[in-house]
């Protein structure tokens, strides 16, 4: 109807009022444009804000997790029945050349000192026990040996630890006083002894129980099994009734 309205076909003062055109002007006060100005100023803010505090989360986040906040800070670590028959392990004797040191020792200078290493049998299991978390290395936290009397921190004895080795991307097992070789540029990375795959995981016990690791004894020995579990309690049940479970805190 409207159509034919336009093309006069009712009559001319109906097409005059369908052809007409009708403009609505909106004005807006000084009072309008400036709340959709601050409104504005307001909602730019907010976005902000949001992204400042969900990054800050983050990275505290990552951060305590490099710490080990998150995951276990003692391990209870069982690395199997593994030998290695002519591993090198360093003395306390300081040497210049391979004739400063026995026989069947060998001179090998590490950094400015130079010690003698000689070849003994390395038994793995004597590495078990008790490992407590001791600061990043490689952004994950790594686990010092204990005494396996008291659970304390070794005073004299240099002990073993388990960390992320960045260059190989992967958890190892390592000793300071123990090498994989003396050969310039057949040491392994980290100077591991035992290692597991590639990964980029945190949790060290989970790890255990899904990864195949690799053991040294001269040559690689493959899918070699370890045990890792953490050795928090949360009553004296989880401690065998060896012992009693205390917190952090009652021991400080």
């Amino acid at each position: 109807i409207f159509n034919l309205c336009r093309r006069g076909f009712f009559s001319r003062r109906m097409k005059v009022a369908a052809n007409q055109e009708n403009v609505l002007h909106c004005s807006s006060s000084h009072g309008a444009r400036r709340i959709r100005k601050w409104s504005k100023r307001f909602i730019r803010a907010m976005y902000f804000l949001t992204a400042i505090v969900l990054l800050s989360c983050l990275t505290y986040i990552t951060i305590e997790q490099t710490r080990g906040a998150y995951g276990c800070r003692s391990l209870l670590v069982n690395l199997g029945d593994g030998l290695w028959e002519n591993a090198w392990v360093q003395l306390n004797k300081q040497c210049s050349v391979d004739a400063d040191c026995n026989s069947n020792q060998r001179c090998y200078r590490e950094k400015k000192e130079a010690f003698c290493y000689e070849n003994r049998l390395l038994i793995y299991s004597h590495f078990n026990g008790y490992y407590n978390h001791k600061g990043t290395k490689g952004e994950r936290p790594s686990y010092e040996e204990m005494n396996k009397e008291s659970g304390d921190p070794f005073k004299t004895t240099v002990s073993a630890e388990i960390m992320y080795c960045r260059e190989i991307e992967s958890w190892v097992f390592r000793h300071p006083k123990i090498r994989s070789s003396l050969d310039i540029g057949e040491e392994h990375e980290c100077n591991w002894l035992l290692r597991s795959d590639e990964t980029d995981d945190f949790d060290l016990v989970e790890l255990s129980t899904t990864e195949n690791w690799f053991l040294w004894k001269g040559e690689i020995k493959q899918d070699y099994k370890i045990k890792v579990r953490c050795a928090e309690c949360a009553n004296d049940s989880d401690c065998n009734y060896f012992g009693k479970c205390v917190s952090e805190t009652d021991v400080d």
